[in-house]
């Protein structure tokens, strides 16, 4: 379900990119912003409307609790005050830091770094549409890649796809090769809001979620914060942001050694300090 609420954010800057871009270019990018400001106000006043707090609020009981003992139900994990005196939390905030500093940072750059290669700025958006697009399907499956392989595997798989699509966005500029990263960052894009929702459960337990989830949400934006001026200075300093992409092909290894490491140490923090054995 995580990655079906994730959805709208892909499908609504698949749809405004190249709308965006037909705006600005008609009508200057003051009337662009302007019209963009109208139609988040109109969203947010239709969002008050119709999200609600608890699935009590429509005669619903929580996705997955059917059939479940009170006793099943019982959260388990580690309260954030006991993980952080663990050296697999510190690992953890390390490789959600790495993701949201190279994801985010490359997610505002992208177009940029197409046209400075000679790609026209329409078809730029139109392959930035195709990256949401991508990133849309991939939320939905990347779930099911966790439940199939568990987190360790998974964790792998994303991994190897992230570092490959740095690598290939420093490879593939042709206007038929630029799919192959185009459709691996795409799926990188799911990545930035699956693997620390679904992670920090398994990693860290249900027994305080909401206040690790808040933390690691917290630093995943801190990265991203960090990462945007840094893609941008990078290409001020050398002139061209392959650079970046091969440095940020480093850090997609290093960070998802980091979140494997993690999780591992989790999973025999589980055993020994709880004596659960913990779903990997």
């Amino acid at each position: 379900m995580t990655g079906i609420a994730f959805t709208g954010s892909s499908l609504s800057s698949a749809i405004l990119s190249p709308v965006v871009q037909s705006l600005i270019v008609n009508h200057g990018w003051r009337t662009a912003y302007r019209i963009l400001a109208v139609s988040i106000v109109i969203v947010v006043l239709i969002s008050v409307l119709l999200i609600r707090v608890n699935p009590s609020d429509i005669g619903q009981k929580p996705l997955g609790t059917e059939n479940k003992t009170s006793e099943e139900l019982q959260p388990t994990g580690f309260m954030r005050s006991e993980a952080m005196k663990k050296p697999w939390f510190w690992t953890y905030a390390i490789g959600i830091f790495l993701m949201g500093l190279i994801v985010s940072g490359t997610q505002q750059q992208i177009v940029t770094y197409w046209t400075s290669e000679g790609i026209s700025a329409a078809r730029a958006a139109t392959f930035f549409s195709f990256v949401m697009i991508v990133g849309l399907i991939a939320k939905i499956l990347l779930e099911s890649v966790f439940d199939h392989f568990g987190s360790s595997k998974s964790i792998i798989i994303c991994g190897i796809i992230c570092a490959a699509a740095f690598a290939t966005l420093a490879a593939c500029i042709g206007n038929i090769s630029t799919f192959i990263p185009v459709i691996l960052f795409g799926i990188v894009t799911a990545e930035l809001v699956i693997i620390p929702s679904f992670t920090t459960q398994r990693v860290f337990g249900l027994i305080d979620y909401a206040s690790n989830v808040s933390l690691f949400t917290t630093i995943l934006f801190l990265g991203s914060a960090v990462g945007i001026p840094f893609c941008a200075i990078i290409f001020d300093v050398t002139g061209s942001y392959k650079i970046a992409w091969m440095l940020y092909t480093i850090l997609a290894i290093v960070l998802t050694i980091c979140l494997f490491i993690s999780n591992k140490l989790s999973i025999k923090a589980f055993k020994n300090g709880l004596n659960i054995d913990r779903e990997d």
